[in-house]
């Protein structure tokens, strides 16, 4: 029995289907080593399609980025934390989103590495935050984080610091915690669970912050 016509897609259910085959490949061999053929053929379509949906490669590898982070929203987990000004939940409840999402999905922290490594540039992906004048690219979360560090240095429960390197600390640490499980990194294997590996850094982090 022949089967009915194809159907057609939209615009927009093509362009989800070219970045998730674009997304898979990037995470497995990075963007030098990925071709825009191999993605073309992954997807199913020709290669003269991709361009017209993405005006260069290095479109399609942001927007695979960005697919990867819209499905882990961390606002939310750690709003309640700061209404009660609890610092310890703050900083468990960024760390523990990061490290969950992160080993159960490894294509974000995959694509940003290779990013890194390759000197792709990436492009601006959520909220920005001004920085000496400048503005930097910063996850919503980071946002509210560095806004909750200004109050409560305000308040004075936190020394006198610059919030926003006391954020990029934080979440360069808990950000080289997940690399190191993906790349192993260091071969032995790490000395905590992930739950006192969080514990840990958050009492170390709390211990140079708190009056």
């Amino acid at each position: 029995m022949a089967s009915g016509p194809k159907k057609r897609l939209s615009a927009d259910e093509r362009k989800a289907q070219i970045v998730d085959a674009a997304l898979r490949l990037f995470a497995q061999k990075g963007f030098s080593g990925t071709r825009t053929k191999e993605i073309a053929k992954k997807a199913g379509i020709s290669e003269a399609l991709i361009f017209q949906h993405f005006k260069t490669k290095e479109g399609l590898y942001n927007e695979a980025l960005k697919e990867t982070l819209k499905g882990h929203p961390m606002v939310p987990e750690i709003v309640r934390h700061m209404e009660r000004q609890d610092d310890r939940g703050v900083l468990t409840a960024y760390a523990e989103h990061m490290i969950e999402h992160g080993l159960r999905d490894e294509r974000m922290f995959r694509l940003i590495i290779y990013s890194g490594l390759e000197g792709v540039r990436l492009g601006k992906h959520s909220d920005h935050h001004p920085v000496n004048g400048e503005e930097e690219d910063w996850e919503p979360a980071d946002t509210a984080l560095v806004e909750y560090f200004r109050q409560r240095i305000r308040a004075g429960g936190f020394k006198e610091t610059n919030p926003e390197a006391a954020v990029r600390h934080f979440r360069n640490a808990v950000v080289m915690y997940v690399t190191d499980h993906i790349l192993k990194i260091d071969p032995a294997p790490f000395p905590a669970s992930h739950e006192e590996a969080v514990e840990t850094l958050v009492k170390i982090f709390l211990g140079g912050l708190k009056k």
